[in-house]
């Protein structure tokens, strides 16, 4: 089973929020940006590249781009 990463999205600021309404004009979801973009942007990270330098930094591991394309 693959490594599990906790992010705690009160770490990003929220500059904005949108609310969405349902057609009786109920709000039902509400999206704070750009809070909500990086964690839907870090939830669905597919690059094995990119997990393995997220897993270093969350683990405060000394890390280089030095010959990355």
């Amino acid at each position: 089973m693959g490594t599990k990463i906790l992010i705690n999205s009160s770490i990003f600021p929220v500059i904005m929020s949108i609310q969405e309404k349902d057609i009786n004009g109920e709000y039902t979801k509400v999206y704070h940006l750009p809070r909500s973009v990086n964690s839907l942007y870090l939830e669905n990270i597919k690059d094995k590249n990119e997990i393995n330098l997220l897993i270093k930094y969350a683990n405060k591991e000394k890390f280089s781009d030095k010959g990355a394309v």
